[in-house]
């Protein structure tokens, strides 16, 4: 709820005293809060350590789909998506803007170039604070708060419109600004326009944001032009002559520094009253501070939107997901690396089998078939849907509906370390799981406890599936054991069999179906694997040669 209060403001300039009233929203008695884009209060809140463990990023490939975001923008700001949000809430906050960006390509083009123009204000105001002359740091100063004038203005008329609840709050801050600073913001466009005047009159023109010099071609006072030499040959070792050069940041600083001191001296009043007007406006440099940190808010959306832009082009799937409490229910669903992959090797999207999700809550599968059938990519789909929905991202889907879990816990084969059993270290991490997952968590293991006996595998394999069904979690399990399936039902129920699908000449189709042939050996795959032919096992073993 906003409420109003009038302030009376004085503002003397030599003889003439004017007074303004002006009327300022308050909001919850702070005045001009910054909504923050990432988090739908506007207080930070800490991102959840303990959601996502190191291993199940490492599992999912999480570094490989975050390199392909930095190689679109290097000033990705990672973080985002190194942890999901702990809060439901804060999902759905940032989903809502991905969304309405995604869907207007014109307020995407829009928001692109401004933040193009906020990325060289946020240099600005690096410079301004690396700055120590007083007199080059209140002109900074004084630039600063004309550029900030701009780019609300600016933001205030791209955002005009919006309907999502952060861009919405955005746009009342905006508005906010240059109701409350808009005659701040009027003297110092004129201040700045006057002290141009005197800089681009000078002999010696600097803009330092082009890094450009320019000497004026016009008759001077010849102790004018040999006190500009002797500045000129000591800055940058060359003889004075009237052209226009480029050169570097930190001399042209050097350069504006002596130069702004010597037309103090030659201008006093007004930069007197530069020095005063920094002076009495100093408070705004918290609102130009906090102003710059919609910089990397709008570079997550903005990178993140460009891959779906790309993805979309080659007739990818996009969709918006939906939380719910009845389970994970995805049509057509991609996984991510295989699309950045696609993207990155100028591969048709459209040659990325898509497959559906169906989990219900605390439901089970176990996925079995030929070796690179693709079981290991529906798996990291399904994570990385998750996942990447609780970050508040669009996700590669026809349509998405699923639980807001409270961690995703993976359970993939590692290397063996040196010293260790594979068995042990997969026990240790299988049980680090079942201390740590509830009923609203979600658990992929691929392969798991395949590095003992057959027997003794499938039994592991069977205690580890009861105690996460007693617990009421959603599994879904990658293996070899097609057994399982028909051992757990016998005991537990509800263990759904899935197979990824094979042609009758054994070529991989990438389909995740129902297992309606359990038992399938694959032996011709298996002994290619272990290279030898189907012919020679044939040859050695007898047989018809037939499936």
């Amino acid at each position: 709820m906003k409420r109003r209060k009038t302030f009376i403001i004085f503002i003397i300039d030599k003889q003439t005293i004017i007074i303004y009233k002006i009327r300022i929203s308050i909001r919850r008695g702070k005045r001009m809060i910054l909504p923050n884009l990432m988090f739908k209060r506007s207080d930070l809140r800490q991102l959840n350590e303990s959601q996502v463990l190191q291993s199940t990023r490492k599992d999912l490939n999480l570094n490989e789909f975050l390199n392909s975001l930095k190689a679109i923008s290097p000033d990705f700001p990672v973080e985002y998506l190194c942890k999901p949000c702990s809060d439901i809430n804060d999902a759905n906050y940032r989903l809502d803007i991905m969304n309405e960006l995604f869907l207007s390509k014109s307020l995407f083009s829009e928001l692109e170039e401004f933040n193009a123009s906020l990325k060289h204000y946020v240099s600005q105001i690096t410079e301004y604070r690396d700055t120590k002359n007083e007199v080059q740091k209140s002109y900074r100063f004084l630039s600063l708060i004309c550029e900030l004038s701009r780019l609300v203005k600016r933001l205030n008329k791209s955002l005009s419109g919006c309907s999502s609840e952060g861009l919405s709050m955005l746009l009342d801050y905006t508005e906010e600004i240059v109701r409350v600073y808009f005659i701040i913001f009027e003297q110092a466009e004129k201040l700045e326009e006057e002290i141009s005047c005197i800089l681009k009159n000078n002999i010696l023109s600097v803009n330092p944001n082009e890094k450009t010099i320019t000497i004026n071609k016009r008759d001077s006072k010849k102790d004018a032009m040999e006190h500009l030499s002797t500045i000129i040959k000591k800055c940058f070792g060359i003889d004075i002559v009237y052209s226009f050069s480029i050169v570097d940041p930190a001399q042209i600083s050097v350069l504006e520094k002596k130069l702004l001191d010597i037309l103090y001296y030659q201008n006093e009043d007004v930069f007197i009253r530069l020095n005063n007007f920094c002076s009495v406006n100093a408070e705004l440099s918290n609102v130009i501070a906090a102003f710059s940190k919609l910089y990397l808010q709008f570079e997550f959306y903005l990178t993140y939107i460009t891959l779906l832009f790309a993805s979309s082009r080659g007739n990818m799937s996009i969709c918006k997901p939906t939380f719910c409490n009845e389970g994970f229910f995805a049509q057509g669903c991609a996984c991510p690396l295989l699309i950045t992959k696609f993207l990155e090797n100028k591969t048709e999207l459209r040659e990325i089998v898509c497959n559906d999700i169906d989990i219900k809550n605390g439901g089970m599968f176990i996925l079995s078939g030929a070796n690179q059938g693709g079981k290991t990519i529906y798996l990291k789909s399904i994570g990385l849907t998750a996942y990447l929905a609780q970050c508040g991202c669009l996700v590669f889907c026809k349509s998405c509906f699923l639980p807001f879990y409270d961690c995703i816990f993976t359970h993939f084969i590692q290397p063996e370390k040196l010293g260790r059993g594979r068995l042990a270290e997969e026990a240790e991490r299988m049980e680090m799981i079942i201390n740590s997952v509830s009923a609203q968590s979600l658990v992929l293991m691929n392969e798991s406890f395949t590095s003992t006996r057959r027997k003794d595998g499938i039994d592991i394999s069977i205690h580890y599936m009861q105690i996460l069904k007693r617990i009421g979690c959603s599994v879904g399990f990658v293996s070899h054991y097609y057994e399982l399936p028909d051992l757990l039902n016998i005991k537990e129920k509800c263990v759904e069999s899935l197979e990824v699908g094979v042609s009758y000449d054994g070529k991989r189709t990438y389909r995740v179906l129902s297992n309606t042939g359990r038992g399938k050996a694959y032996a011709k795959d298996v002994a290619l694997k272990c290279g030898i032919t189907y012919e020679q096992m044939i040859e050695e073993f007898g047989g018809t040669g037939s499936d």
